[in-house]
C-alpha cells in the first residue's frame, strides 16, 4: 500500500481526529471556496528517498510528510495538531517522528494552521 494511502487510512480512523474533522482529511490541498470547511487536515509529501543496501533496493523509503491542521480558532487547531501527533506516534503501518512544527494565522481566511513535518520510514 502506498504511503499516502497508509497515512489517510490511519488518521481517518482515529476518533480524536475525526471528532474535529469528520471526513475533512485531504491529500495536497484543502478544497477551495465554499467547499472548504474547518477544522480540516491536509497532508503532502515534501520529499522521499528510497533506501538501498549492498544487495539493492531494500523496499524501504524515508519520506518527509507535511501534515497541516486547520481551524477557525487557535485552541481547536492546537488540539487537532496534538491529536495528529498522538496518532502519528501510534502508527503501526509505518514509523514516524515529528521533525518540526509551526503555527500560522491567515488574515484573509481568518484561519489558524499548525504545520507539522514528519520523517516517516515506510516499507513499500
Amino acid at each position: 500500500m502506498a504511503l499516502y494511502n497508509k497515512i489517510y487510512t490511519h488518521i481517518s480512523t482515529v476518533n480524536a481526529i475525526t471528532t474535529h474533522t469528520s471526513a475533512r482529511i485531504y491529500p495536497l490541498l484543502l478544497p477551495q471556496g465554499i467547499a472548504a470547511a474547518f477544522p480540516a487536515v491536509c497532508y503532502s509529501r515534501v520529499s522521499s528517498e528510497r533506501v538501498y543496501s549492498l544487495t539493492g533496493y531494500s523496499t524501504l523509503e524515508e519520506a518527509r510528510i507535511q501534515i497541516d491542521s486547520w481551524a477557525t480558532t487557535y485552541e481547536i487547531v492546537k488540539d487537532l495538531a496534538g491529536d495528529v501527533k498522538t496518532a502519528m506516534d501510534a502508527a503501526t503501518a509505518f514509523h514516524s517522528r515529528l521533525e518540526s512544527d509551526q503555527d500560522f494565522y491567515n488574515d484573509e481566511s481568518e484561519t489558524y494552521r499548525v504545520s507539522q513535518d514528519y520523517i516517516i520510514w515506510n516499507r513499500e
